[in-house]
C-alpha cells in the first residue's frame, strides 16, 4: 500500500465485536410500542409554502425570472416589499419553503424549515427568508388555512453542491394544529389503529399479545382489547367507559400507555435492512443489520478493504464468524478527515460492487 493511499481496515476489535453480536443473535430485545408503530391517523404533515430570501450578494436570480413572481408575490404579502435595486443586483431569490408538522404539534411552538431555491439564483448564503406562509398538502383553493409562519436567516453547508439549499433551525412557529381527524373519529368510535413503521406479521402479533397481557381486566365478552389485523396493523379497543369527546381524555391517556410499552422482538423480527442517503443534505440513515460483504472499495485517498474468512492475511480471528455490519466499518473511518459526502460515495462504492445486503435508497 503506497504511502499517499489511507487503508480503513476492520481490525479485531471490530470483528470481536461483530462476534459478540453474532452470539447474542437469537436474544430478545425489548423495544418500546412506540418504536415500532405508529398512531393511525395521528400522521405528520408536510408544509410548505413559497417565499423571499433577501439579503444576497449577487448571487440570487436572475431580474428576469424573478421579476413577474415577484409581482405576483407581494400582492399576497403585506409589508414585503424589494426594490428594484436589489432584484437587478441579484440580492433576491425565490424560494420554496418546506416544513414537518407533527401531529398535535402545540400552536406556538417552534419547528425548522427547509429552504430550496426555485430559479436560477447560484448561491442562498448570507440571505435570510421574509415572512412566508406554510400551507397544508391539499391545493391552496381547498385549504387556506395557514399552519405556521416560517422566517429568519438560512444554514448552509459547506458544500459547494449543496449552496443553494438550507435550513432554519426553529424557523417557523406553528399557528394551527394539524387536522387529525380521521384519529378522532376513530377515538370517538372507541378504536385506535396502531400501523408499523416496517410491516412483519409475527411484530404485529407480539404487539397485540403484549397490549392483551398488560391489560387482562379489559378483556370482555366482544373479544380481545387488541387483534393484528395484517403485517402492518394492530386494532385496539380504547379502554374507556366514555365515548366521544367526553372520553377522549382518557382515550388519549390509554394511547399513550401503549405507545409507551415495551414488547419483545427476536432478531428474525429486525426490520429490513434499508440505507436511506440524502443527496442534497449529504445525510443518510441505516435501519436493520445492514451485511457488507468481503471487497475492497476505494474512494481517492481512502480504502475500505473487508477481507473474507478464508483471507490468511485478513486480522479477522478465525472463529469470528458473525457478519460484518455497515455500521462497523463506517465506524473504522475517522470522522475527522472524511466528510459525509465521502461516507456516502463509500457507501455507493459498496453497493455497486453488490458489497451491501441491504435496499439502497436515495432522494
Amino acid at each position: 500500500m503506497s504511502g499517499n493511499c489511507r487503508m480503513v481496515k476492520l481490525t479485531n476489535l471490530v470483528f470481536a465485536t461483530v462476534l459478540s453480536q453474532a452470539l447474542f443473535l437469537g436474544a430478545q430485545d425489548r423495544v418500546r410500542v412506540k418504536d415500532l408503530a405508529g398512531v393511525s391517523g395521528a400522521d405528520v404533515n408536510e408544509i410548505e409554502g413559497i417565499g423571499l430570501v433577501t439579503g444576497l450578494s449577487g448571487t440570487g436570480d436572475s431580474p428576469d425570472s424573478v421579476r413577474a413572481r415577484l409581482r405576483s408575490f407581494m400582492e399576497n404579502r403585506d409589508g414585503v416589499t424589494v426594490s428594484d435595486r436589489e432584484i437587478n443586483a441579484r440580492n433576491v431569490a425565490v424560494v420554496a419553503v418546506a416544513a414537518r408538522l407533527e401531529a398535535f404539534q402545540a400552536v406556538g411552538t417552534e419547528i425548522d424549515v427547509i429552504v430550496s431555491a426555485l430559479n436560477d439564483s447560484k448561491n442562498l448564503k448570507g440571505g435570510s427568508l421574509t415572512q412566508t406562509f406554510l400551507y397544508g398538502p391539499k391545493p391552496h383553493s381547498k385549504d387556506p388555512t395557514v399552519y405556521a409562519i416560517a422566517r429568519g436567516p438560512l444554514v448552509l453547508g459547506s458544500d459547494v453542491a449543496t449552496a443553494t439549499v438550507g435550513s432554519i433551525p426553529g424557523g417557523a412557529i406553528v399557528q394551527r394544529l394539524a387536522p387529525q381527524d380521521n384519529f378522532l373519529k376513530a377515538l370517538d368510535a372507541g378504536w385506535v389503529v396502531f400501523k408499523l413503521k416496517q410491516p412483519d406479521f409475527n411484530v404485529a402479533s407480539r404487539v397485540a399479545d403484549a397490549i392483551n397481557n398488560r391489560f387482562p381486566a379489559l378483556y370482555n365478552a366482544d373479544g380481545d382489547l387488541a387483534q393484528s389485523i395484517d403485517a402492518g396493523h394492530v386494532r385496539v379497543r380504547v379502554a374507556t367507559q366514555k365515548r366521544g369527546a367526553e372520553g377522549r381524555g382518557d382515550a388519549v391517556q390509554f394511547v399513550g400507555e401503549v405507545l409507551g410499552m415495551t414488547v419483545e422482538i427476536g432478531s428474525q423480527e429486525e426490520p429490513e435492512a434499508t440505507v436511506v442517503i440524502n443527496e442534497r443534505e449529504k445525510t443518510y440513515a441505516i435501519t436493520g443489520k445492514v451485511r457488507v460483504l468481503p471487497c475492497r472499495v476505494q474512494k481517492g485517498r481512502i480504502v475500505i478493504e473487508v477481507p473474507g474468512k478464508a483471507d490468511p492475511k485478513s486480522a479477522r480471528p478465525a472463529h469470528a464468524d458473525g457478519p460484518v455490519l455497515l455500521n462497523e466499518v463506517l465506524d473504522t473511518l475517522s470522522p475527522t478527515q472524511e466528510t459525509a459526502g465521502d461516507v456516502i460515495d463509500l457507501i455507493k462504492l459498496l453497493h455497486g460492487a453488490g458489497a451491501l445486503k441491504a435496499k439502497l435508497i436515495v432522494r
